[in-house]
C-alpha cells in the first residue's frame, strides 16, 4: 500500500510538468500577440484560469480597438517607401 502513494506522487509531478509545458506553449504566443497589438502582455496570465482566460483574451482582441492600430508596427520597407514617395 505504501508503494501506491509514491506512484500517485509521481503522477502528480508528471501532471504538473505537463501543465507547465502547456502554459508555456499557450502563454508565449499570447504574450507576443498582446504586446504587438498594444495591450498589456500581462493579460496572458488570465490563461492560468482553467482555459477561460483564453476566451476572454480572444474576445478582447476581437471586439476592442487596438491601441497599436490595425496593423501594429509598420515594417522598415514600408517606411522607406513612404519616405521615397515624399510622404511622412
Amino acid at each position: 500500500m505504501g508503494d501506491m502513494g509514491g506512484a500517485m506522487a509521481g503522477l502528480g509531478a508528471l501532471f504538473f510538468l505537463f501543465y507547465l509545458i502547456g502554459v508555456v506553449i499557450v502563454g508565449v504566443p499570447f504574450w507576443f500577440i498582446l504586446k504587438r497589438a498594444g495591450f498589456s502582455p500581462y493579460l496572458t496570465f488570465l490563461n492560468l484560469i482553467l482555459g477561460l482566460g483564453t476566451l476572454i483574451i480572444m474576445i478582447i482582441l476581437a471586439f476592442s480597438k487596438w491601441p497599436a492600430g490595425e496593423s501594429g508596427r509598420t515594417s522598415t520597407v514600408q517606411d522607406l517607401m513612404r519616405q521615397f514617395q515624399g510622404g511622412r
